[in-house]
């Protein structure tokens, strides 16, 4: 089986932090904590559709938002926005981006004026820098990245002077991701190769950073929290590879033992939000395969238990902010499987009422928005 025709899109989180409320001397301020409410939101390629679900903050537990789903054109990726105000959708129905507000308090979609956006040929990926200005969207068949200035009232795309920019011409480029640490490097997946590039923090503009391309990886990518490692899956090899990030330059290095083993069909990747466990859905052996990465090197151990079963075809992994729970799309299940997450090994567990129903389950994000 090939990768590309069931492939998920790549993903990216940025960490919410708990506002400070400090408690002054006397006659100081005793304000209550900051509430906050978690969505999840899921592209499902078959059945045309955006799903959008509340997250239940102390069982994991999914229930659909009222109005969801909403009607797509084949979504294949799909990526919340950081400050968790907009979500946007990549069609390879239409070579096209849609794009939607959330509303904060119910975690229901409307679409935003203008959607959806035109983009290359079949865009497979996206990215989103930290600050929320600037998306990409990775056009498989167009051989390009398209990119586009986020309008921070509206959510409106438009795009970026020079897009589509060219990495490698004449090859695909598949996956994409951005440095979450906002250093302004942007990573995308091509055959066997990843090209790194530096993001012009005014125009978004993307240039070749030295030595680009680095080798190997063609699958999606991940990146930690602190931006010192970078993960790309190797499909048909059932590997999963590690790079050290130059905090500098953006130039990857293999680290120690890189690639490491994981399941056939090793498909999406993802990093939790601490920076300790990483996550493989492997498409092919239906089953998640956990590590734990070590901080001083980026190299990976396997979790005991590993790996861990998922529904049929798996496509992607997600962890939410909190790092308490994993999600996962199983395409061919039609459902969405959810773990808790052990604190102490990363172990993963499944959540009562999981799997929950979701038809074409392709790709999806999580998000914690304050009330």
């Amino acid at each position: 089986m090939r990768l590309h025709p069931e492939r998920a899109g790549g993903l990216l989180f940025m960490a919410v932090f708990w506002a400070a409320c400090g408690a002054g001397g006397s006659g100081g301020d005793n304000n209550p904590p900051t509430t906050y409410k978690y969505y999840a939101y899921v592209a499902n390629a078959s059945s045309e559709r955006i799903s959008a679900y509340v997250i239940n903050a102390d069982t994991g537990a999914l229930t659909v938002v009222p109005g969801s789903p909403l009607t797509g054109h084949a979504p294949v990726a799909l990526k919340v926005e950081p400050k968790g105000k907009f979500v946007y959708v990549a069609n390879r129905g239409s070579d096209s981006i849609s794009a939607f507000a959330i509303a904060a308090a119910t975690g229901a979609l409307t679409e935003i004026v203008g959607s959806p956006f035109t983009a290359g040929t079949y865009p497979n990926s996206l990215g989103i820098d930290p600050s929320g200005r600037f998306l990409y969207a990775a056009n498989l068949f167009s051989h390009d990245v398209s990119g586009f200035r986020i309008d921070s009232a509206t959510g409106a795309l438009s795009p970026l002077a020079g897009s589509p920019f060219v990495l490698l011409p004449g090859i695909e480029c598949s996956f994409l991701i951005a440095d979450p640490a906002g250093r302004s490097f942007v990573y995308v997946a091509h055959d066997n190769r990843i090209s790194a590039s530096t993001m012009d923090t005014s125009t978004g503009a993307l240039a070749a950073v030295a030595g680009s391309p680095f080798a190997t990886g063609s699958g999606p990518l991940a990146i930690d929290p602190q931006s010192r490692y970078l993960y790309v899956t190797l499909y048909a090899d059932a590997r999963v590879a590690g790079f050290t990030i130059d905090p500098a330059t953006g130039a990857l290095a293999a680290v120690p033992g890189s690639p490491f083993a994981a399941g056939a069909g090793a498909n999406s990747v993802a990093v939790d939000p601490a920076g300790r466990f990483v996550y493989v859905v492997n498409t092919d052996s239906n089953t998640i395969s956990a590590y734990a990465l070590q901080a001083a090197t980026g190299a990976l151990i396997d979790v005991p238990g590993s790996p861990f079963p998922a529904g049929s075809h798996p496509l992607h992994v997600a962890v939410e902010p909190r790092g308490r729970f994993a999600y996962v799309a199983n395409y061919y299940s039609n459902d969405i499987s959810v773990y808790a997450i052990a604190s102490a090994t990363g172990a993963l567990t499944p959540v009562a009422g999981s799997p929950f129903p979701q038809q074409g389950a392709y790709c999806l994000d999580t998000v914690k928005i304050a009330q």
